[in-house]
């Protein structure tokens, strides 16, 4: 696995159930990450921000504040309410944020929608089991207390999302099988595919691709056995009923094409349309008109682009 760009680690930020353990940098919370749908101008660093994770960060784990890195080398915190999430509408865990971060004062970057992984291209460039993925996101046992210290965890494709896998809410979840050991805490972290170019089952080299969300891991439980017993070799229950819950080193994670639904829901399709308008309204009512998908039309500066998101975006409180 090649050295990971700072970008990808900027794209993470942490969630925290309120200010006080946010501004602690308490052992409590989960991930998320930030996407964008670009605008022409600057891929990277311009477009329809949003925070994404995991819909039982925000409604089971009560936590909607947000920490990002400050270019000041501190951190900021954005105080987001429950009721600001729009979660998906068929029940996958996954919940989404509209926001505005002033890119002058946060460390941030956005995950653009052209690194989202397609089925198309995994039939593409037959990625399958065994393809190398990382998950980046928050290690709460060393997960940096003056600010934000992404770790990453190296794994491989186990399988793809060709049977659901049922969470804790009792809803079957598509979902890719990696074997990369999540933890409490990475919930809700980015998760990326960076296949090896050389492989005896494919024609050409596949690109790196945002994979999707990470939701957790696969549990296993086991027997609690007597202690004497197996110190003589014998593995005998204590009880039945008794079991101890195990890692089983197998995260699932959500497919980028469920992160894609979210975007264009109607809500946030209309605010995209609404920012759109105020930037040609901005131009004195001028014919001059502007549209993501199409680079050759006359650009806006990044200020014009940067008010109009402060004018659509959502309130957070």
């Amino acid at each position: 696995m090649p050295a990971i760009p700072q970008e990808i680690l900027d794209t993470v930020v942490y969630l925290y159930p309120d200010t006080e353990s946010a501004s602690n940098g308490e052992r409590v919370g989960g991930s998320g990450c930030i996407v964008v749908i670009p605008t022409q101008e600057k891929p990277q660093t311009v477009g329809f921000m949003y925070v994404v994770t995991n819909s039982h960060v925000i409604r089971e784990g009560k936590c909607s504040v947000i920490r990002v890195n400050a270019r000041d080398r501190g951190v900021g915190i954005v105080h987001g309410t429950e009721s600001g999430w729009i979660h998906h509408p068929d029940g996958d865990d996954l919940a989404i944020l509209p926001i505005y971060l002033e890119y002058d004062k946060v460390k941030a970057k956005g995950i653009p929608e052209s690194w989202f992984i397609t089925k198309e291209t995994i039939e593409e460039y037959n990625i399958g089991p065994g393809d190398e993925a990382f998950l980046v996101g928050r290690f709460v046992s060393h997960e940096g207390k003056q600010k934000n210290l992404p770790s990453i965890r190296f794994g491989n494709l186990s399988m793809l999302p060709y049977e659901p896998v049922r969470t804790r809410r009792g809803l079957l979840q598509e979902a890719f099988l990696v074997e990369c050991r999540s933890l409490p805490g990475y919930s809700g972290s980015p998760v990326f595919l960076a296949p090896m170019p050389f492989s005896a089952v494919r024609k050409q080299a596949p690109p790196a691709k945002f994979l999707g969300i990470d939701m957790g891991h696969l549990k296993d439980h086991r027997p609690v056995l007597n202690k004497a017993e197996l110190l003589q070799g014998r593995h005998v229950p204590v009880d039945d009923n008794w079991t101890v819950e195990t890692n089983t080193g197998m995260s699932c994670v959500i497919p980028a094409w469920k992160v894609r639904d979210l975007l264009y829901v109607e809500e946030l399709v209309e605010s995209r349309k609404e920012a759109l308008k105020v930037l040609e309204e901005a131009k004195n009512g001028s014919s001059v008109s502007f549209d993501i998908a199409e680079p050759d039309k006359p650009r806006f500066t990044q200020a014009d682009f940067e008010d109009a998101l402060k004018k659509v975006s959502r309130k957070l409180k």
